[in-house]
């Protein structure tokens, strides 16, 4: 038999419908499948598809802490802020959680959210290390400054093909990293 949960899509940055960036949100109480997971995402085809779960003996209004997944109709994301901003939206709005602030457990660690009076919600992202890409041909001007890691040589090639043929590589990188420090 068939269940029925609670499911919103909801435009991010935005207070106009059907602008901004959606997302749907489901509200399933317990950890599912991935499988499943990804059919519900599939089944709704947006780029992202969120999955609040309540951590504790709480429901989705009197919960603080929540683990969250995203899945896309192909595969889980280990971030996406405009769906987890969409869950909280729907959380604090239309379940009327009673908490001001809601912590998400996900796989790129703990993402907080705030409501203020007004009903805004604010969201910091987690901070990571800066690293460089050591390629073994160039020269790396980060060298020293940033922890680095050496690229596999397949990446090299990617990165190539975004740069238009009229532009020098190696130019480029070195001018664009060389400005970040500066």
């Amino acid at each position: 038999m068939a269940k029925n949960y609670p499911s919103f899509i909801v435009d991010a940055f935005t207070s106009k419908s059907f602008a901004g960036n959606p997302a749907a949100v489901c509200l399933i109480p317990q950890v599912l499948k991935d499988e499943e997971y990804l059919k519900i995402a599939a089944e709704f085809n947006l780029s992202e598809t969120a999955f609040p779960v309540p951590i504790g003996p709480f429901d989705f209004k009197q919960c603080s802490q929540f683990s969250l997944r995203w899945f896309t109709p192909k595969t889980e994301v280990p971030l996406c802020g405009h769906a987890t901003l969409a869950t909280s939206h729907v959380l604090f709005n239309e379940i009327g959680n009673v908490n001001t602030e809601i912590k998400f457990d996900t796989q790129s660690g703990v993402l907080i959210v705030k409501k203020d009076e007004s009903g805004n919600v604010e969201m910091d992202f987690p901070e990571y290390d800066l690293t460089s890409i050591k390629f073994n041909d160039m020269p790396n001007p980060l060298h020293g400054i940033l922890s680095e890691f050496e690229a596999p040589p397949f990446l090299l090639n990617i990165i190539k093909c975004a740069v238009p043929a009229e532009v020098s590589f190696s130019s480029l990188i070195h001018k664009k990293l060389v400005s970040d420090v500066n």
